[in-house]
């Protein structure tokens, strides 16, 4: 921590753009924070392609899923207040649904055994001009939606597993509101983004002219989406719909790892690890709290949240120890996202080499030296390697037929793969340098790189 800011001024810009060049990112913004102090803030690319208009430190993006850590807060603080008890049944809060077997505890931590009911995915498809009439599924009124959310308790699994629910935030906003009295979006602005000077915000379907907010790109700058998020979509705020900057998200992150806003039990609560989200291949769990998730990462712990909304993308972490945080957004989605940039920020940050502590970069390092062309020793056999969304793709031409296969890891530091044939076969392929040369074994071949 030492060279903190040599660090910043060397190796962040290197990082970034050159994430922003393979993944066709137009804009994103960068907060960094330790302490109370803000230590390096900046924007690159555009926040609009067509005005050449430039991403800034204050430009505001989608914040996608990273909302759902304000409504947990907004949750836990009525909690302290005594106006509800996070093991009671939803049922005496709201009339949305009525499930005896679902708590506050349940939607908070996604272990509701409610499946995805691909209502937000659906909403948001509609505000990109994305939706398709012809699913069945009408979304044009308030009235729609409670229909649609009602008829799917039918679907409930017993097992507490976790599973992400979006409609389950929903819900909570709408418990918000029923005990409140106010309305989600005051209720938020009142008790948590006065309290820590949050001003430079809109939600979905409220106050949506906003100057500083970047157009979306879906999935690259060659998909223009402007900023179809001003056409409504309030419900969806509790989940996925406030659009602040990463400098005005870094003040409720350095909030939280200040442990302030709600009290030491509700915070000990929050950060509890109540779920596993993601089990890892390096073994490191991504683990799940009240509306925040949690896992080891250089030694130690750090809290986290992702934001996607299909043409908008955003993280915010940091290391409740020694207070150092990140908020990263950028206005499309991408393969590698904002969190695995973030990472590779934090790692530099704290002395570590990204490219050996963060996976994705890890394996792009690894894989590397084995892209090409590969052939047998009379040339009758060729196969291609190439890389394949975030993995391998292994390409044989056999002379007449030619088969594809997707390649899994098995032992990435010694580069051992294997691929799951049509017959269902487990299948190695190992790759090795012998004389200064690559070489692929597969069953009964052995092909040597040629480019």
């Amino acid at each position: 921590m030492k060279n903190i800011l040599k660090t910043t001024d060397s190796r962040i810009n290197e990082i970034v753009i050159k994430w922003m060049e393979e993944y066709d990112v137009p804009g994103c913004s960068i907060t960094i924070t330790k302490d109370d102090r803000i230590l390096f803030t900046k924007g690159y690319g555009v926040k609009n392609i067509k005005n050449d208009s430039p991403s800034t430190k204050n430009t505001v993006y989608g914040m996608g899923s990273c909302s759902k850590t304000f409504t947990a807060i907004a949750i836990l603080k009525l909690y302290d207040e005594g106006k509800i008890d996070i093991h009671d049944n939803i049922s005496k809060y709201n009339s949305l649904i009525k499930n005896d077997d679902i708590t506050i505890h349940d939607l908070l931590c996604h272990s509701s055994g409610m499946p995805s009911d691909a209502f937000a995915d659906e909403r948001f498809n509609q505000l990109l001009g994305r939706y398709d009439e012809k699913s069945g599924v009408p979304l044009t009124s308030n009235s729609d939606f409670e229909f649609f959310i009602k008829n799917t308790t039918h679907q409930q699994s017993k097992d507490n597993k976790f599973r992400y629910y979006n409609t389950g935030y929903i819900i909570l906003g709408r418990i918000i509101e029923n005990v409140s009295n106010k309305t989600y979006e005051q209720y938020i602005k009142e008790n948590i983004f006065d309290k820590i000077n949050i001003n430079d915000y809109h939600f979905l379907g409220v106050d949506t002219e906003h100057e500083k907010t970047a157009m979306t790109y879906l999935n690259g700058r060659d998909n223009n989406q402007g900023d179809p998020y001003k056409n409504g979509g309030k419900e969806l705020n509790p989940a996925g719909g406030l659009f602040t900057s990463t400098i005005e998200l870094s003040k409720f992150l350095r909030a939280l790892l200040n442990e302030e806003i709600i009290s030491e039990k509700s915070y000990n609560k929050m950060m509890n690890k109540h779920n596993i989200r993601v089990e890892y291949i390096d073994n490191e769990n991504l683990h799940y709290g009240y509306g925040i998730q949690m896992q080891n990462f250089l030694n130690d712990k750090l809290i986290s949240h992702t934001g996607y909304i299909l043409a908008s993308s955003a993280w915010m972490a940091g290391f409740p120890t020694d207070k150092l945080g990140i908020t990263i957004a950028c206005n499309t989605g991408t393969s590698r996202g904002p969190s695995a940039v973030g990472k590779a920020i934090l790692s530099e940050l704290k002395g570590f080499n990204h490219k050996e502590n963060v996976y994705p970069y890890y394996r792009d390092e690894k894989i590397s030296p084995i892209l090409g062309t590969y052939q047998s020793n009379n040339g009758i056999v060729k196969a291609t390697v190439e890389k394949y969304t975030n993995g391998l793709k292994l390409n044989i031409d056999y002379g007449k037929d030619e088969v594809e296969y997707v390649i899994f890891p098995e032992d990435l530091e010694k580069l051992n793969f294997y691929i799951i044939t049509p017959w269902s076969a487990k299948t190695p392929i190992s790759f090795y340098n012998q004389d200064d040369k690559n070489y692929l074994e597969f069953r009964r071949w052995k092909l040597s790189q040629i480019n």
